[in-house]
């Protein structure tokens, strides 16, 4: 019996796609799966700027959900490198992760705050960490602290299962070049950058990204 009803079953779906053919009125009354709100993605920032240096950006994962009226990105976890400094020690590597929760204004179009965390490295920059009549041996400087902003998004359909998603992000540094994690003071090997009390080669700026991301 149980063969008998599969054998049923097979020779009559091509019957069935037929049918639906001929009567293409019909179509709208069969269900359709949704389409999800949750994407995830990567992308890059060919260029973005800071206050002394520029910035090349590696968006390695995303996450987004984007139901009617909301665009969120609820993770963007990225890697950074900068170039082009007027100093050559004062260039940075950069790890970090955002999230901007965006009004959708328009279909397409989208705006909101945008708030993270990220990790920062100058490898050419040697720095002590000195709390008398201690002290660290000489590593390559390295701070973190919140980082802070908005974000702009313009979201493109690539047929039905890819976004092209473009996003003008500016945001604000906050890590110290002072004072350490733990309450301890920096002090650093070159004697230029610690004579400067603004430490302006590798002081927190204001960043703008450009980052082009594809999300399926």
């Amino acid at each position: 019996m149980r063969a008998y009803v599969l054998l049923l079953l097979f020779l009559t779906t091509p019957l069935r796609a037929d049918f639906i053919d001929d009567h293409p009125n019909l179509k709208k009354h069969i269900h359709v799966e949704p389409r999800s709100n949750l994407w995830v993605g990567f992308g890059v920032s060919p260029v973005g700027f800071l206050e002394n240096r520029t910035l090349h950006v590696l968006s390695a994962f995303q996450f987004h959900w984007m139901p009617r009226y909301l665009d969120w990105e609820v993770i963007n976890v990225s890697l950074g490198l900068t170039s082009f400094s007027k100093e050559n020690f004062a260039k940075a590597r950069d790890f970090f992760f955002r999230s901007s929760p965006k009004l959708r204004i328009l279909e397409f179009l989208s705006f909101g705050p945008m708030v993270g965390y990220e990790y920062i490295s100058f490898p050419d920059v040697g720095a002590r960490q000195v709390s008398a009549p201690f002290q660290t041996p000489l590593e390559p400087f390295s701070s973190k602290g919140i980082i802070y902003g908005g974000e702009v998004s313009e979201v493109f359909h690539l047929g039905a299962a890819y976004y092209l998603k473009v996003s003008e992000v500016f945001y604000r540094q906050t890590y110290s070049t002072t004072t350490a994690s733990n309450g301890w003071q920096f002090v650093f090997d070159q004697p230029d950058l610690q004579n400067d009390p603004d430490h302006k080669s590798i002081r927190p700026s204001y960043v703008f990204l450009l980052e082009f991301s594809l999300l399926f």
